[in-house]
């Protein structure tokens, strides 16, 4: 293989933000597809690696845990996992009011930042919370920064609280004030505990900062989420937007932008925007403009009937429609991010893999039978991100899940890595995909039952730097693959799992396809890739033990 085919990711503030993508320091687009890391995060030491029954935090146990899940780690890469949302707490970054961020966690943050990152995984740190404490059977929050009541509850169980009529989650009322005394008070900056008064959302804003200020030399290090899921707790959703979210958003930009030029900043609109909305009714209030250059339009998507109801009512969901109702909610998203010139990224989606609810009931979606509804449910989300195009990461990746108690934390069970330590669903998950294009990506398609994939570019390339495709091949094609290109060179990096590709600098439309060798079938393409078949005259095939051949079809 020549020595320029050999792909090294770089550092991250060498990417650009131009046209709603991410540009790298050679001018080819960039995808990003991976999972949150996250669920064992939000319990103590609030680390994404580090022993469950371990809540006591060492340097020492943290390296040997590294490499006790080294094999774990590198399947996030064979899966083609090239981002980490990784989560992380403020509460652990700032457990009294006079730390503003822990030396002893940024360090540990740091070390599996710098592990993720000697595999091309870049990590996106996310500051994250969940209806604010764990005294509300969420996380995030320090203990310093909620309001006291005069007589605390007692620690209500994650999430349990009542059912409302349409099945989700709901708490009791005291607890529902609490919260909301809590929030309110930390985007109005004026935070009660215990007779003293924090400025607690400066608070957070100073360790947001001192953050990307100690991470600011990383490589691996893509941006900061500085707040998960915001709700409005009660504020009219558009003055929350536009009165106490946007200008929180906009004083993290100019403080991370101050310490450290090239990092991303991901903006959440409020929680509540797309659950059981109608297209027509998702809206976000945010600013057009937000400071500088370097900002992600940051959302989430779980499908309010399937993800809530399901569950609830324990009955299954039809999927047949599904795809289309998304793709209606997400041209919603993609033009709110439009509007303020932003890179769209889905930060999470995904399922409960409950084997005791209808989440495990066999399907029908598009004339293709599912053995469960969360296989379909992970295939069909995969085929929306793909149409778009999004930059996307999976909830979640939890190395420490358990039989009895799933996700250990609210009674998920959204890993894709499950109790046993098994992938859920690797033939759904690892699909091929271009994570450097060095011609504007058009197309983008992976058929889960026929095995093809496409990749179609569109224009002049924007540089010589060879376009990088993933292909799953050990997962997808363990009897070999073959390639359909239209022209240029291609060179094979079987021990990544990754294709370059050299296009030819006279076309305007680049077409890659991969299939089963030996197993091409036209029909399983999309429309405007068989348009392209004319132009799509080479083959290059590979065999289950690992020899290629290149040859004229």
């Amino acid at each position: 293989m020549p020595s320029d085919y050999v792909f090294v990711p770089e550092d991250a503030r060498k990417f650009s933000r131009e046209d709603g993508w991410f540009r790298d320091a050679n001018g080819r687009y960039v995808l990003f597809r991976g999972v949150n890391f996250g669920p064992r995060s939000k319990i103590p030491p609030y680390l994404p690696v580090y022993p469950l029954k371990n809540g006591v935090f060492s340097m020492r146990t943290l390296r040997d845990e590294l490499k006790k899940v080294d094999g774990l780690l590198t399947d996030l890469k064979d899966l083609g996992f090239n981002v980490v949302r990784l989560v992380v707490q403020w509460k652990a970054l700032a457990p009294d009011p006079t730390t503003v961020a822990s030396k002893r966690y940024l360090d540990a943050v740091r070390t599996i930042v710098q592990k993720l990152f000697t595999l091309g995984i870049y990590s996106l740190i996310d500051f994250h919370q969940d209806i604010a404490s764990e005294r509300y059977g969420g996380d995030g929050f320090p203990d310093w920064a909620i309001v006291n009541p005069p007589s605390p509850p007692a620690v209500v169980k994650p999430w349990t609280g009542w059912q409302t009529r349409y099945g989700c989650i709901s708490w009791p009322p005291a607890l529902s004030r609490e919260v909301r005394k809590t929030l309110q008070s930390f985007w109005k900056d004026q935070t009660t505990n215990c007779s003293n008064v924090f400025p607690a959302q400066t608070m957070l804003v100073e360790t947001i900062r001192a953050t990307a200020q100690a991470f600011k030399n990383l490589p691996g290090v893509l941006g900061y989420e500085p707040f998960n899921e915001p709700d409005p707790v009660g504020i009219r959703e558009q003055e929350f937007e536009e009165n106490y979210l946007g200008p929180f958003y906009c004083k993290v930009i100019n403080q991370i932008g101050a310490v450290d030029k090239g990092a991303f900043v991901f903006i959440e609109p409020r929680v509540d925007w797309t659950v059981f909305k109608r297209p027509s009714r998702v809206e976000t209030f945010l600013p057009r403009t937000f400071p500088g250059n370097r900002t992600v339009f940051s959302f989430h998507y779980y499908d309010s009937c399937t993800a809530f109801l399901s569950d609830a009512l324990n009955r299954s969901d039809n999927m047949s429609g599904k795809l289309a109702f998304w793709l209606e909610i997400l041209e919603k998203t993609l033009s709110a991010a439009a509007q303020r010139h932003l890179i769209p990224f889905l930060s999470e989606y995904g399922c409960d893999y409950d084997g005791k609810h209808a989440w495990q009931a066999p399907v029908k979606a598009n004339s293709h039978s599912y053995p469960r509804q969360s296989r379909a449910y992970t295939d069909l989300s995969l085929q929306v991100i793909e149409k778009r195009l999004l930059n996307s990461t999976l909830w979640s990746f939890d190395l420490y899940a358990t039989e009895k108690h799933n996700d250990n934390w609210n009674n998920e069970d959204s890993s894709l890595l499950d109790w046993r330590r098994r992938i859920r669903d690797p033939d759904v998950v690892a699909r091929p995909y271009p994570m450097r294009s060095s011609a504007q990506p058009s197309l983008l398609c992976f058929d889960s039952f026929s095995k093809h994939g496409v990749v179609v570019l569109k224009g002049t390339p924007v540089s010589n730097a060879p376009t990088v495709v993933y292909i799953p091949d050990a997962i997808q094609y363990p009897k070999g693959f073959e390639i359909h290109y239209t022209g240029g060179r291609v060179a094979w990096d079987g021990a990544n799992h990754l294709l370059y590709w050299s296009l030819q600098r006279k076309q305007s439309d680049h077409q890659i396809i991969v299939c089963p060798v030996g197993n091409f079938d036209k029909r399983a393409l999309p429309g405007d890739s068989q348009g392209l078949l004319p132009q799509t005259k080479k083959l290059f095939r590979t065999r289950a033990n690992g020899a290629a051949q290149r040859e004229r079809s």
